[in-house]
């Protein structure tokens, strides 16, 4: 879901950053790098929790994964947003 709130807050899109294609393929990689790193301390090797507190870590770092997809494909029409789930260790749905 991708939140719209004030033009010109921080973070946020406003419609001139559509397509401004700001980031590259490399810059996905390097951020999906870091979700993978930070999900596998909560995963086990089939994917699942290793506890229930890693189940709710794992959770948030999803969310974000997804949130951040979002707005890359905002950013960026061709951003894929499969790939990069798949990069983060999120399983696409």
């Amino acid at each position: 879901m991708l939140l719209m709130q004030r033009k010109g807050s921080v973070g946020l899109p406003r419609e001139s950053d559509r397509n401004a294609n700001k980031f590259h393929k490399g810059h996905y990689e390097i951020i999906a790098a870091r979700f993978r790193e930070q999900m596998s301390r909560y995963l086990d090797d089939n994917g699942q929790p290793v506890n229930t507190a890693g189940c709710y870590k794992a959770d948030a770092l999803e969310e974000l994964a997804r949130s951040l997809s979002d707005r890359f494909k905002f950013d960026n029409e061709e951003h894929d947003t499969a790939i990069f789930l798949e990069r983060c260790g999120v399983v696409a749905s």
